[in-house]
């Protein structure tokens, strides 16, 4: 039988898929990346069996590479010369939340957090405070998995435990249609990951599995400065890093309405012949208005949804355009800030952002 390139590429790299333009930074590193920012763990959370952030002083290299290399597609500038730099679509994250050299940020001395300004709601926190839905390719695989608010992490690992609790166990999941790549990958989730409620609603993510997890997260495309949904961030074995911030969603989901709304009267008004200022004279903001006026309840649920893929990564850098063309992946939804979105939905006048239908 022949055996899948793709499958061997990873096998021969150590169980991680190396792409033209992520540059890999194992954990076992004896330092830090460059462009890494040390990041406390959140206040009060230590999760058990967590590992400690400092690395030993003698790095422990993998036999499968006897040095740190450089990705082989990457180019060696000549004396002279320089090379283009463009912004890669995957960014990737070490044990103490730093990111390769694709990502440097202006350095600060330390990373104070900002002081409590009280919960952003003062309705009751949700009977669940994320569900999970399990995923091969485009297909959904069992049950959604709710976790109760009274706990606050949760494990999703490849293990067959059907005892449930704070345990989301993949490998109990059975799948007539099972692909041989969903097979395979299923294979290497291992311990999985952790996620962390911290606070009204801040999730943390740490990887305990063996191999990368890919997660799409608007608060990391936002601290990374690129657009939401623009990038891929590849989360590397025993990293720790934040993948949720409430009040920056709440934030969010407050511009987004009231641009929608604004855009909304701003249209009706056009269309009733009363243009508002500037925008005479060409087609460019009838499209703008009817792009922001055409923002839904869909469009303002995606922050508040995680989105990660085992083992397989996706987008630009991967043959894999879509997470839905991963072979296994999970989608959680985050019921406080949907509670909080809902609230500030039912605040706005009728004729607001709502759901569009598929025709």
């Amino acid at each position: 039988m022949k055996a899948d390139p793709e499958y061997m590429r990873t096998i021969s790299a150590g169980g991680m898929e190396i792409d033209s333009q992520t540059v890999p930074h194992h954990p076992q590193w004896g330092s830090a990346p460059p462009g890494a920012r040390p990041v406390p763990h959140p206040p009060g959370l230590q999760p058990p069996g967590s590992v400690p952030s400092t690395a030993p002083s003698t790095p422990s290299i993998p036999p499968a590479q006897s040095a740190p290399e450089r990705s082989p597609s990457v180019p060696t500038p000549t004396p002279g010369t320089s090379i283009p730099y463009s912004a890669p679509a995957t960014l990737s994250y070490t044990r103490e939340e730093g990111r390769g050299e694709q990502w440097t940020p202006t350095p600060s001395p330390a990373r104070i957090p900002e002081p409590s300004a009280g919960p952003i709601s003062s309705m009751m926190m949700p009977e669940f405070w994320c569900s999970i839905g399990y995923y091969e390719l485009d297909s959904q695989v069992g049950e959604i998995f709710k976790v109760p608010s009274g706990w606050r992490s949760v494990m999703v690992d490849g293990y067959v435990d059907p005892s449930g609790g704070n345990r989301f166990c993949l490998g109990a999941l059975s799948n007539v249609h099972r692909t041989e790549a969903s097979e395979k990958a299923r294979l290497h989730i291992g311990k999985g990951i952790q996620l962390d409620l911290v606070g009204e609603g801040d999730v943390w993510i740490r990887c305990h599995s063996d191999h990368s997890v890919f997660v799409q997260s608007y608060y990391l495309d936002r601290e990374a400065g690129r657009a939401p949904g623009d990038a891929v961030h590849k989360i590397y074995p025993l990293a720790h890093t934040k993948v949720f911030d409430l009040r920056q969603c709440y934030r969010q989901m407050q511009q987004q309405a009231a641009t929608a709304q604004a855009a909304a009267a701003a249209q009706a008004a056009a269309v009733a012949g009363r243009l508002p200022d500037g925008g005479i004279g060409g087609i460019a903001p009838a499209i703008s208005l009817s792009a922001a006026a055409g923002i839904g309840v869909d469009d303002l649920r995606r922050p508040c949804i995680l989105r990660m893929s085992f083992v397989k990564g996706w987008g630009p850098d991967y043959n894999r355009k879509s997470i839905k063309e991963t072979p296994c992946w999970v989608e959680v939804h985050l019921h406080r800030a949907l509670q909080i979105l809902d609230e500030v939905l039912q605040s706005m006048p009728v004729g607001g952002p709502r759901v569009r239908h598929p025709e």
